[in-house]
């Protein structure tokens, strides 16, 4: 009886010293995202609310609703800000989030169903999200640059005077939209082939079994399980 007492301390010690381990090591893999996070978010946007409140000097006043109505007040007269302007590019990039939401969710199944050529593709679209923004940001503007890849097709294509994609006003807005979406596909992407990985094989099993096709197994199985 001792010795089964001793065998059930022994085991209790064992998994709470595991236990403590795992907690080390949640902590330490949470510190870096929550770091981050912090200082590239909160405090950001919260410094941004408190720089509503504040004169062009940076001191606090005690008329601070007189500060804030005169700061937005600038901002809304100043000749240079238009609101209807950044409201409608704001609703661009609402509505493009939405639209591309589904085709990478078509894609992932692609990736998911393992189609011929899918390690091609998945390096293609996982590669901006593993490289540095900075690095992504400097071979795209090499890119569309008049002398880089871009300039050279449209040369050759006929194109006597290639454009400034980031500095014309024309071509500005779309080239950061292609931009955007090229560099944010692979995460949505992620998270959408994570989910999916989840789902029970024996479910998908079952609806082949019964003459399920790969439409009908994406529209009724793959999106509502993976909501």
């Amino acid at each position: 009886m001792e010795k089964v007492i001793s065998q059930m301390q022994l085991c209790q010690k064992k998994k709470k010293k595991a236990n403590i381990w795992d907690k080390i090591f949640i902590i330490t893999m949470l510190i870096l995202p929550l770091t981050t996070l912090a200082c590239s978010w909160i405090f950001v946007n919260f410094n941004s609310v408190l720089l509503a409140f504040q004169v062009p000097t940076g001191e606090w006043s005690l008329d601070t609703w007189k500060i804030v109505f005169r700061n937005f007040r600038g901002e809304i007269n100043d000749p240079n800000f238009s609101l209807m302007l950044a409201l409608k590019n704001s609703l661009i990039w609402f509505f493009i989030g939405i639209i591309k939401m589904p085709f990478q969710l078509l894609v992932s199944y692609f990736f998911y169903k393992r189609v011929r050529g899918h390690r091609f593709f998945q390096v293609m679209f996982y590669l901006p999200s593993i490289i540095s923004d900075v690095a992504m940001a400097g071979m795209f503007t090499e890119m569309i640059a008049s002398n880089g890849p871009i300039g050279i097709l449209l040369k050759s294509l006929g194109v006597s005077q290639v454009p400034n994609f980031l500095a014309d006003s024309r071509y500005a807005m779309g080239t950061l939209v292609v931009y955007t979406v090229w560099l944010s596909w692979g995460g949505y992407m992620l998270l959408f082939g994570g989910a999916m990985a989840r789902i029970p094989l024996e479910i998908l099993e079952s609806a082949r079994m019964d003459g399920v096709g790969p439409f009908r197994e994406f529209t009724t199985f793959i999106i509502p399980l993976v909501w």
